[in-house]
């Protein structure tokens, strides 16, 4: 399928039954034999990124892991069967070992698919478990018991607006791009990895994820993806998820060890850099860091990605089959074509994406 098909799908955030019936079940098994990524694997990203974005740590350690919590068990129809086993299993084990609610297994789960998708090293992900456990002995020894408990009970303002997620988690515009997209590019790389795809798929486009508009909210990141792809192709003249994955580290680093985070700035003068140490000159690297965004649509609307599932089955069931939001959580979209096109995917042989 190629990226233009790709962009003409509708990426709502598909539930079909979030009771856990039968329907439910068809578009899950489609995704996973599209993406590769489990029922489980989505829960972990889509409420652990949905936490980081929407609140920052307390400075009683309390984080938006341990907040989102509250928002799933207390609301189950509005998350997924899959996420609300996922948040049920957590809590259980967390009340057994702290005797509160902590969201160290969300951490610790989430940081493992974040560093097996992006290629992140063993040392980073080392550090970044070693600060979960810090930030769990903190709530875990604070003697004020009774007001970690309270903030752990206040349940998250999830919102899709720009401006509000700032304030809420201190992520700024960029980094909630950066975080957004790498999100997601789990979704559409077709094998559950962070890669280049996702820009080319999102910029312009009011069908994708992070192009869609949610009432009068600020949800708009095209710059910022554009940015990202310029830079992407600054660094080796391919598409590739290099400016991306290398964004996103740092985004983590924020979010885990409490860094200062990136800039768009920081991000091109380090694909810069590597660019020249690949070899690129100044007029190729110039070249792509001028790709306006037209160009860019133009440049890979034919850039086909080869899979099994897409091209037994058509862009009609991947859309049903494989859209789900591991950060965001989109609009429900469930109707007549979307259950069709589940049902069409499920009989269809699933290869490991």
């Amino acid at each position: 399928m190629t990226i233009e098909q790709r962009r003409a799908l509708n990426y709502s955030d598909l539930k079909a039954d979030p009771n856990g019936g039968s329907e439910y079940a068809n578009v899950r098994g489609g995704k996973e034999a599209f993406n590769g990524v489990s029922g489980r694997d989505a829960a972990i990203m889509h409420l652990g990124g949905r936490a980081h974005i929407s609140a920052g740590t307390s400075p009683n350690g309390v984080s938006g892991s341990a907040r989102i919590y509250g928002n799933v068990l207390n609301n189950p129809n509005n998350f997924t069967p899959d996420e609300v086993a996922l948040i049920e299993q957590y809590a259980a084990d967390e009340k057994a070992r702290y005797g509160m609610i902590t969201g160290s297994n969300l951490d610790h789960d989430f940081a493992d698919q974040m560093a097996a998708r992006g290629g992140l090293s063993p040392e980073k992900l080392q550090a970044y478990h070693q600060a979960i456990d810090a930030r769990t002995a903190q709530m875990v020894n604070n003697p004020n018991r009774e007001a970690v408990l309270q903030e752990v009970n206040q349940q998250l303002n999830i919102t899709s607006d720009i401006g509000t997620l700032e304030q809420q988690s201190g992520l700024s515009r960029y980094e909630q791009a950066v975080y957004r997209l790498a999100g997601h590019s789990t979704l559409f790389s077709g094998d559950g990895s962070i890669d280049g795809d996702i820009l080319a798929i999102t910029l312009g486009n009011e069908n994708s994820l992070d192009g869609r508009s949610f009432g009068n909210q600020d949800t708009n990141i095209d710059a910022e993806t554009l940015s990202l792809l310029q830079n992407d192709l600054a660094i080796d003249g391919q598409l590739n998820g290099d400016a991306l994955r290398m964004a996103n580290e740092k985004v983590l680093d924020k979010i885990f060890m409490g860094t200062p985070g990136v800039t768009a700035e920081q991000v091109q003068a380090q694909s810069v850099q590597q660019a020249q140490q690949n070899g690129r000159t100044t007029a190729q690297i110039q070249q792509s860091l001028q790709l306006s965004a037209n160009q860019a649509i133009q440049q890979f609307s034919g850039f086909v990605k080869d899979h099994p599932v897409i091209s037994a089955v058509g862009a009609g069931a991947m859309a049903a089959g494989a859209a789900i939001c591991p950060f965001l959580a989109g609009s429900m979209a469930v109707g007549a074509g979307i259950a069709a096109g589940s049902r069409m995917m499920s009989q269809e042989a699933r290869p490991a994406a």
